[in-house]
């Protein structure tokens, strides 16, 4: 009992230190946006590192939370804004990124594959495709 309440404060703390620094990147956006931006840019830096296992499992996070949220679209430009923003993180403060990003895709295990993927999740994949396409 007393490892999981040390987990769940360390996802909350966590959930925490991700959206502050979602907010403070952009001031435009909800706390629960910036926590869905936050898994999509860890979404592709996982597809960029080859590991379909976690796109998978955070392209089922990204589904429920959204439904869960109300949330029923992206604004246009902040896919590619949080991606940069996320990979960018990852870079200069590895640590850190590595950390946000494993703590949200631990958070992903827990969430089932829908039948069939709304519309943010369907943007973020198509976006992600867009990329792959550019790259070759």
């Amino acid at each position: 009992m007393k490892n999981a309440l040390i987990i769940v404060a360390g996802f909350l703390a966590l959930f925490i230190s991700v959206s502050v620094f979602i907010l403070y990147e952009s001031g435009d956006v909800s706390q629960e946006e910036g926590f869905l931006y936050s898994a999509i840019g860890c979404t592709s830096l996982y597809k960029k590192l080859e590991e379909p296992e976690k796109v998978d499992r955070l392209l089922n996070l990204i589904h429920n939370f959204s439904e869960k949220q109300g949330i029923t679209e992206i604004q246009p430009g902040y896919i590619s804004r949080f991606i940069k923003l996320v990979e960018k993180k990852w870079e200069k403060e590895n640590n850190v990124a590595n950390k946000n990003c494993s703590g949200i895709y631990n958070m992903a295990l827990n969430e089932k594959q829908p039948a069939q993927y709304n519309q943010v999740t369907q943007s973020v994949i198509a976006y992600l495709h867009e990329l792959e396409s550019k790259k070759h």
